[in-house]
């Protein structure tokens, strides 16, 4: 499952935010391309929902299914 949210909208705590993003080695994704690398990986099974610029959720269902 993936959940991107704007600042604007929620703030989320800082456990959330990844250690890697503090070294600057790379630049970080835009929300778009996290989103578009996620499906992408997952093309076949995945599903999401944006609510404007506000959110977006992506959900891969499981492989098999829960028994």
């Amino acid at each position: 499952m993936l959940a991107i949210f704007h600042k604007a909208f929620a703030h989320p705590p800082e456990e959330l935010n990844s250690p890697a993003s503090y070294k600057g080695l790379k630049k970080p994704k835009l929300p778009e391309e996290t989103l578009r690398d996620f499906l992408s990986h997952h093309p076949d099974n995945t599903c999401s929902m944006s609510f404007g610029k506000a959110s977006v959720l992506a959900y891969v269902r499981p492989d098999k299914p829960f028994s």
